[in-house]
């Protein structure tokens, strides 16, 4: 089992991977280049979509080119035209009966093309042996990462077990408890019945037959059987699931949906303080796993 969630950096001779992914619906690969390596995109992105399956995967490469930033120098151009519009606009206002507020020099020099960087030529493509060494580190990336999703994915596991062992405890508990609220129920029911054909004496117009369908009408509505079977039968879908080695995260969060509704069924039938407890103790487990499996690859 894998998490959707994880971290790794790889640096070389130059250059350095980051890589991070967050919960996804589905994978969506998020990858930025420095100038110059436009044309190794699509061999990059098949190496970072590769092994996962879902996950928001953030992918940068950056590189030293060895090279230090240009100076800063004043367009002048753009510097005229600024001063132009900003005098053009304080006449204006003079004019309307207003006082334009003093312009600053640090604010006509933050106004973009004012400033500029003296800079090379555009990048040039890297070389063959570049692009090896990079494409290397990419798949070593890749591997980290994966890595790191698998050891948070361990740490699921292992809670999702925990959860899941509680879940079938609680259906335990719930069957246990089922039986004895049957018997007490039928029992309660059974003595009051009798109780009205005693004082009916020799009225025949109590059909005692109608009487025993009523009572298997009643078992039936607060019979939790079926509701525990299927909690069982889930218990041992999750199971299987977490052992498979498979992306599994869609599948335990529609099982977990699976759970809750069996669960809800369970309160509505429960009618006695024990069994509503176990069955709130159910949905609040329940809740705590459809958390956990949201991050679940």
């Amino acid at each position: 089992m894998r998490s959707m969630t994880g971290f790794a950096s790889i640096e070389g001779d130059g250059w350095r991977w980051e890589a991070r992914s967050v919960n996804s619906r589905g994978l969506e690969l998020r990858l930025r280049l420095p100038p110059g390596w436009e044309r190794h995109e699509r061999e990059f992105r098949a190496i970072f979509a590769q092994p996962f399956a879902r996950g928001t995967v953030s992918v940068s490469l950056s590189c030293d080119n060895g090279r230090e930033q240009g100076a800063l120098s004043v367009n002048r151009a753009v510097l005229d035209q600024v001063i132009s519009a900003a005098s053009l606009t304080q006449g204006r206002l003079r004019k309307a009966g207003l006082t334009p507020a003093p312009i600053c020099v640090e604010g006509i020099l933050a106004l973009r093309g004012v400033l500029e960087t003296e800079s090379d030529p555009a990048s040039p493509a890297p070389s063959m042996q570049k692009a090896q060494e990079v494409g290397a580190g990419a798949q070593a990336a890749a591997g980290a990462l994966a890595a790191a999703r698998a050891a948070e994915g361990a740490k699921l596991a292992e809670i999702l077990s925990g959860q899941v062992d509680e879940i079938e405890r609680l259906a335990g508990l719930a069957l246990d408890r089922g039986k004895e609220r049957s018997a007490e129920a039928s029992a309660k029911l059974r003595e009051r019945i009798d109780a009205i054909l005693a004082a009916a004496g020799t009225d025949h117009s109590i059909d005692q037959n109608r009487i025993a369908q009523e009572l298997a009408v009643l078992v039936v509505k607060q019979d939790v059987q079926e509701e525990i079977d299927r909690l069982h039968a889930h218990v041992t879908t999750a199971r299987s699931l977490m052992a498979s080695g498979e992306p599994v995260g869609r599948k335990l969060d529609f099982l977990t949906q699976e759970f809750n509704r069996e669960a809800n069924t369970l309160c509505s039938k429960a009618q006695d303080p024990v069994l509503s407890e176990i069955g709130i103790a159910l949905k609040v487990v329940i809740d705590q796993m459809r958390e956990q499996a949201a991050n679940v690859e």
